[in-house]
């Protein structure tokens, strides 16, 4: 089974009508519903045509279809870093009212956040300091952005070409400007720790006898290295005495 490109409700129509040949349909319905932040009656006039699209629910919802593989036309020509920041709302990484206030839109909660939900649809501009605010907050949430998305069903599943991997997100440091003042540490620090917590429950299953040596491997392959540096730095944070006494030692396990 193909994705396929096609309007917001051409994706949606396709969508529901896989759904309806799916002996989890009802269960399934129930989460996109939820996703978009909808009741299943609602999904159920949109797919008939009595119901018009609005608002952050038929935004989540695109940014759904996407995360499935389907090509949205309204969305198509959204540049990269609305569309990571329209991610992080969609997918309750931050809300939209935060994600308003961060970028630095002013005016009331409904006012601010009106105002960014035009620009993720790609109805207004940006100006350059716009721009780099955006920047600023999609650094800082991207590792939240992957584990959410990791964690979030795909209720259907797209064949690709093969050999074809999804893009990797890169890793960068959390340091950022977002109006005119370095982020707070307590962003950080809340960041770090939902990550964790969202990590968890995956390490706990790789290590399980679920999983293989050649699985674990495969990751470790993966992650390039990643898997032993992580390691390292969680053991310099299990305490000050560890992170003391690992502070100075170089990534790879050697010593000075």
């Amino acid at each position: 089974m193909k994705p396929i490109r096609g309007t917001l409700e051409e994706c949606f129509v396709h969508l529901m009508h896989l759904l309806e040949k799916d002996s989890e349909h009802l269960r399934k319905r129930k989460f996109l519903a939820d996703f978009a932040g909808v009741v299943v009656p609602t999904l159920q006039r949109w797919n008939s045509g009595h119901c018009t699209w609005k608002g952050e629910p038929e935004f989540r919802l695109t940014h759904y279809l996407e995360f499935l593989g389907y090509t949205v036309k309204e969305f198509e020509s959204l540049p990269d870093n609305l569309r990571e920041l329209g991610r992080l709302v969609a997918f309750k990484v931050i809300s939209i009212e935060d994600a308003a206030s961060m970028v630095g839109y002013e005016g009331d909660e409904l006012t601010r956040a009106n105002s960014l939900l035009r620009r993720l649809r790609g109805q207004r501009g940006l100006s350059q300091e716009k721009i780099e605010q955006i920047a600023a907050v999609t650094e800082l949430y991207r590792s939240d952005l992957e584990v959410k998305c990791l964690n979030t069903e795909r209720i259907v599943l797209f064949t690709t070409k093969r050999g074809s991997t999804p893009p990797e997100v890169p890793v960068t440091r959390s340091a950022a400007l977002v109006n005119g003042s370095t982020v707070h540490r307590t962003a950080i620090i809340q960041s770090f720790a939902r990550s964790v917590a969202a990590l968890l429950p995956l390490a706990e299953d790789v290590v399980s006898d679920s999983f293989t040596a050649e699985d674990r491997e495969e990751i470790r392959r993966l992650a390039e290295g990643g898997v032993s540096r992580l390691s390292r730095l969680l053991t310099q944070l299990s305490g000050e005495a560890a992170r003391s006494a690992l502070a100075d030692t170089k990534d790879d396990g050697g010593t000075r």
